[in-house]
């Protein structure tokens, strides 16, 4: 399901770009894509999706790491302008910081669109694919509410501050679970960046200082997996 989702996200950014106002429609044209961090495993696999959905239109597109910088993956954004480029791709690292060169390229007539993680305060509406992060947030939550049907101590490890996906999911955790404190209490909440790593030192720090809870939502797999590693170790 989360490849065909994937492979749903990507096409229809790709559509957007060749058929949208100013599109890139001949066949041999030089698409960017500029994904937030290439060291998630999500953009590696976004990233081998694109690739095989552009092949099907006969169009160049090269991805460029934004490496978790928005400095860097603004230069990216204007070097790709520069480089006379049809089309641009963005995961933007945050919602807010990557809003200059996005009106760049909107002012440029190139076409842009948003994929996974959206932006925020744009001279105009750019079009957006991706999946209702804020509906997700709920789905988790609620999940944890049906497996703790008498209640619970929850630790929450947030996304990366900033970020689209972190901020609606966590809008969606709290939209189910605030007015349930009485019976559902977040214990500790704390960003672990979307890192395994960090989902795993995190957690470490929440069960040294809190003590065990009844549940542990993340906001997404890779700190879920680290926080995995660190129960695991504690037994």
């Amino acid at each position: 399901m989360f490849k065909k989702f994937k492979q749903q996200v990507l096409t229809a950014a790709v559509t957007a770009i060749l058929v949208g106002p100013g599109a890139a429609n001949a066949a041999g044209e030089k698409i960017i894509a500029s994904f937030h961090n290439m060291a998630e495993p999500f953009f590696v696999v976004m990233t081998r999706e694109l690739k095989d959905e552009a092949k099907k239109h006969n169009v160049d597109v090269t991805v460029v790491d934004g490496q978790a910088n928005s400095a860097k993956q603004t230069a990216d954004v204007e070097n790709a302008l520069v480089q006379g480029v049809k089309g641009i791709i963005i995961a933007p690292t945050d919602v807010k910081a990557l809003t200059p060169a996005v009106n760049e390229v909107i002012k440029a007539g190139v076409p842009i669109v948003t994929v996974d993680r959206y932006i925020e305060g744009a001279s105009k509406a750019v079009p957006h694919v991706g999946a209702d992060n804020v509906k997700g947030g709920e789905a988790e939550a609620q999940a944890m509410v049906d497996a703790f049907p008498n209640g619970a101590k929850i630790f929450h490890l947030q996304g990366q501050p900033g970020a689209g996906p972190a901020i609606d999911r966590n809008k969606g955790v709290h939209n189910v679970l605030d007015g349930m404190k009485d019976k559902y209490q977040i214990i500790f909440e704390q960003t672990a960046n979307f890192a395994r790593d960090q989902g795993l030192s995190v957690t470490e720090a929440g069960l040294s200082a809190n003590g065990k809870p009844d549940a542990i939502i993340c906001a997404n797999d890779d700190m879920a997996l680290g926080a995995v590693e660190a129960c695991a170790a504690r037994g």
